[in-house]
């Protein structure tokens, strides 16, 4: 009951990703059961009004079955993103 979804908002260049960076970034990351969207810097507002707080790379954002924000952080930990994980999906989200 969990779709990943990778949303790359620039390429190495910073510009806005196209078709083959994406599928790049997948051969590099050996995604195979996830989706994989471009996105642009367009989509980044850090007060959130017109889009998302995003502040680093990465950032996560957990969104419930009902399209509702459950959790959101930056920066890389397995441990951490695997409890939150586990917290959404057993606390009905």
């Amino acid at each position: 009951d969990l779709l990943w979804i990778t949303i790359i908002i620039e390429n190495d260049q910073r510009e806005d990703p196209n078709a083959q960076d994406l599928a790049e970034w997948s051969l590099d990351k050996g995604t195979t059961n996830s989706l994989l969207w471009a996105g642009s810097r367009d989509w980044v507002d850090p007060s959130a009004l017109n889009g998302f707080p995003i502040t680093s790379w990465p950032t996560f954002v957990l969104v419930t079955k009902d399209m509702v924000v459950y959790h959101g952080f930056s920066g890389w930990s397995e441990d951490y993103l695997d409890q939150k994980i586990t917290e959404m999906l057993f606390n009905g989200g």
